[in-house]
Order: structure tokens, then C-alpha cells, then sequence
């Protein structure tokens, strides 16, 4: 179960992976109220069944050459029994990424197998950064969605390197 907030971190860090230089990092607009998430926000709708409850990028701003940290903890409130995951990024207009891909396969991956129970998940993950990257604004967003179609959650980057 552990295995299905790694997804969510992971498709998190995609996003922020695939946005070059993070030195000099600087917000494009304060996006959380309680300051932990100020490059990245909760798009989700009211009615998604998966609640972002806690996301933290450490350090923050991240720094170039350094081990980024993302420690997320998420509320999940039905069953998920398959679905896809969406996420993209964007230096300027240009499209960085846009990946495509199977929820269930992509939870495999970690050792976790479809239906997903209901409940509160944690983790924590580590990526190292490379200093091999553009300045720009970049912006990104992450979709999730279940088996019938419906959003679970969604979230959006915007910074400035």
C-alpha cells in the first residue's frame, strides 16, 4: 500500500525531475497557504477521491547537486481497481514530457497490485538532481484517475529556475 503513494511521489518527481536547473529556484506564485508546497498545488476537485494531505520538497527550494526529498502523505477514499496516470511538463510552451500510463502497471511496479484499498498512505522518496539544466519557467501538472474514468487527484508545478 506503501507502494501507491511512491506512485504518487513518483509521478510528483517526474514533474519536478524534468525541469531543468534547480538553482536559483524561485516560485512563480505563493500556490500553498501553509508555505509547504510553494512550487506546486492542489488542482484537484472537492469531489476527487484522493486528498493530497501533506506534500514537502526537501530541501526547498531545491538545490543542484543535492538529493531531493519528497515526503507525501495522501488519503485515498474508494477502491481502485484500475486506471491511468497522466504527466506532463513544460519548459515554456515546450512540451518536456507528456507521459501516458496504466495506474495498476504503474503501482506494480512498486509492489502493489489492483484493487488499492481505501486509506491513508506515506512515504518518502529520494532523487538526485543533475546540474546539467536550462533556466526558464517551467510549469507541469500530474492527473490521476480511476477505473471508471473519474479523477482522483491532480496537481500542477509552476517556477521559475
Amino acid at each position: 500500500m506503501k507502494a501507491f503513494s511512491f506512485c504518487i511521489l513518483a509521478a510528483i518527481f517526474v514533474c519536478l525531475w524534468a525541469a531543468p536547473a534547480w538553482h536559483d529556484l524561485l516560485p512563480a506564485t505563493n500556490l500553498e497557504k501553509d508555505g509547504i508546497g510553494d512550487i506546486w498545488h492542489d488542482c484537484s476537485k472537492p469531489n476527487d477521491s484522493l486528498k493530497l494531505i501533506k506534500v514537502e520538497i526537501r530541501p526547498n527550494p531545491p538545490k543542484l547537486g543535492q538529493d531531493l526529498t519528497i515526503l507525501a502523505t495522501i488519503e485515498l477514499n474508494e477502491t481502485v481497481t484500475g486506471g491511468r496516470m497522466q504527466l506532463s511538463a513544460y519548459y515554456g510552451i515546450i512540451p518536456v514530457f507528456v507521459v501516458k500510463m496504466d495506474l495498476c502497471l504503474a503501482t506494480e511496479r512498486f509492489g502493489l497490485t489492483c484493487p488499492i484499498s481505501p486509506g491513508t498512505y506515506q512515504n518518502s522518496t529520494h532523487f538526485p538532481l543533475s546540474r546539467r539544466l536550462p533556466g526558464g519557467h517551467y510549469t507541469g501538472s500530474g492527473k490521476l484517475f480511476d477505473q471508471k474514468g473519474s479523477e482522483l487527484v491532480c496537481f500542477e508545478f509552476n517556477f521559475y529556475l
